[in-house]
């Protein structure tokens, strides 16, 4: 049994290594950032309710920003500035 337990555990611990390798450099990327923009389309209300409860806040009204479908769609302009999350 040991045998299959061995390579398990060093398969886990590598994953782990390489997830917490992931975070820092993100950490390391998002330090560096004053804000973190997001552009949800307008009629996406449930994603926008969720931003506007993790703190981002609306900028503007992009008036056909994307296409889908051959549909041209707005989007609200929101951003979560970083410096008052610390």
């Amino acid at each position: 049994m040991p045998a299959i337990i061995a390579p398990i555990a060093l398969s886990h611990a590598q994953s782990y290594r390489d997830c917490l390798d992931a975070v820092a450099r993100e950490r390391k990327y998002l330090a560096q950032l004053e804000a973190l923009p997001i552009e949800p389309r307008v009629d996406n209300q449930r994603a926008i309710r969720l931003y506007e409860k993790l703190g981002f806040v609306h900028e503007a009204r992009r008036k056909n920003a994307m296409r889908f479908d051959g549909e041209y769609h707005d989007a609200f302009q929101m951003r979560l500035l970083l410096d008052e999350q610390t």
